[in-house]
């Protein structure tokens, strides 16, 4: 029953039976009035009761601004909206925003962040190949060496479900006098599980730099590429001895009987390994002896 109904109902009772036992007055006359228009009952509604009004709009105002949030955790800080961003992801919700993270990445060439890929990833871009997740620490080619470097993201798309896509456009200065225009695209393999990335693959485009630029560029990234190999190598060889010696270090322990005596017992698996190879080397020099000695005869 609305607010005019019921008002309409008591001042009908009242008019008939009259009030606290009294006669009902003789001349009280009464005619039914029209509907109020829908409108009118709310505005009614809202003077009588202003809370509901102030309740109505700061639910409207929280909605929007619910809205308005969760549009901007879509959205990457810092990433250029120049692009055209038609990037539809056909893979996992983690597949999706590792992509988008990595874009940020690329579009911000001082540092590339670890936990986007597995500890063994594979890295592959002409001059530069390397496998390690320890090795993007100085994989910052463009930061090191490029003037004036702007990146911009122009495309991401999807080719399968573990597979992205991302073309980007490098712009700088190179000897200090040479400006550069280079189009790379980045493919890169993804977990679909844990959207971290398992292979990195750069295709450099020179063909809008010109011939100078492109020479210069190459030969810059070429002996880049050579000085990052060569801390490879140095990296690697000191891993290597360092589990070499691990393993020649002599285990000493006690004898249970008596704490004042200890043994040494030494790993003698890699002298093994050499006396093996010493002595199948006899072997092949004295069969290649033998076939020697026959062919003179």
């Amino acid at each position: 029953m609305t607010f005019a109904a019921a008002l309409l109902v008591s001042e009908n009772l009242i008019c008939q039976h009259g009030v606290g036992g009294q006669p009902r007055l003789p001349r009280c006359t009464f005619s039914r009035a029209p509907p109020l228009p829908a409108h009118s009952s709310a505005s009614l509604l809202q003077r009588l009761h202003p809370s509901s009004r102030q309740q109505g709009t700061c639910t409207q105002a929280t909605r929007l601004q619910d809205q308005s949030s969760s549009s901007r955790e879509q959205e990457i800080e810092g990433l250029d909206k120049n692009y055209c961003d038609d990037f539809v992801c056909s893979s996992s919700p983690a597949v999706e925003q590792a992509v988008r993270s990595l874009a940020q990445d690329i579009q911000q060439p001082k540092r590339w962040s670890r936990q986007l890929f597995v500890e063994d990833v594979q890295y592959k871009g002409g001059w530069r190949s390397f496998k390690g997740i320890d090795r993007y620490s100085r994989h910052l080619f463009i930061a090191d060496n490029i003037d004036k470097a702007k990146v911009t993201v122009q495309r991401m798309r999807m080719e399968g479900l573990g597979a992205a896509v991302i073309s980007w456009r490098l712009q700088g200065r190179v000897v200090k006098v040479l400006d550069i225009d280079v189009r790379v695209e980045s493919t890169f393999q993804l977990n679909m599980l844990t959207g971290r990335v398992e292979s990195h693959t750069d295709e450099w485009d020179l063909s809008q730099c010109s011939p100078p630029a492109a020479a210069a560029f190459t030969a810059l990234r070429a002996g880049w590429a050579f000085r990052q190999k060569t801390i490879d190598l140095q990296e690697d060889s000191g891993k290597f001895f360092d589990s070499f010696q691990s393993k020649q270090a002599p285990q000493i322990t006690g004898d249970p009987t008596d704490p004042r005596k200890f043994f040494i017992e030494e790993d003698n698996t890699f002298k093994d390994a050499v006396l093996f190879a010493s002595v199948l080397a006899l072997f092949w020099l004295f069969y290649k002896a033998q076939f020697l000695i026959a062919e003179i005869k």
